[in-house]
């Protein structure tokens, strides 16, 4: 048996060896927890995904609808999905409701979603359920204003366009002319 002199006491070449073994587990384990904590506090942080684009939907329901988030959350997930595909959603009443959290990829437009923000209003079909029409409310145009100024600011390289720019078989999404909005 060989014996070593450590600054600890004695130990043959075994001991330290099994003691190597569970320094580096414990090392390893050390390590792992603290890029995992590292990981969950980054999460809610906007630089996990590269946002490029801020799209603007309607969510094709007659004006004056009641529609909220949580009635498109649970839709979304009925057809399978982790949720509300938007980020934010525009009730009639000018609310601007949280839907999937910003840091998560969206489901709102084909090819987009990984680089986007993804805001719905409530409305954009005339009260026969089929003809596109511009049904913002005056609260849900100021609601609008403010949350895409504040996206813009948070995001100051991210183009705003509507659903209709990205996607062609969406010609009437958003309702309006997203350029001129103001």
């Amino acid at each position: 048996m060989q014996v070593i002199l450590s600054t600890s006491g004695f130990f043959c070449k075994q001991q330290l060896s099994a003691i190597d073994q569970q320094l580096s587990k414990i090392i390893f384990f050390k390590l792992l927890l603290y890029c995992w904590k590292l990981l969950f506090q980054t999460k809610n942080m906007n630089f996990m995904r590269k946002i490029t684009l801020i799209i603007v939907h309607c969510s094709a329901n007659k004006e004056g609808s009641t529609l909220r988030m949580a009635d498109i959350d649970r839709y979304h997930r009925s057809i399978g999905w982790k949720g509300c595909g938007y980020h934010y959603v525009i009730p009639t009443d000018g609310t601007i409701e949280q839907g999937r959290p910003e840091e998560e990829k969206g489901a709102h437009c084909k090819n987009h979603n990984n680089h986007s923000i993804g805001v719905c209003y409530i409305g954009g079909l005339a009260a026969d359920g089929k003809t596109p029409k511009d049904t913002r409310t005056e609260a849900q145009k100021r609601a609008l204003k403010e949350l895409l100024g504040d996206l813009h600011k948070r995001y100051p390289k991210a183009l705003i366009v509507g659903h209709c720019d990205l996607d062609p078989k969406k010609p009437c999404c958003p309702g309006f002319n997203i350029k001129l909005f103001e």
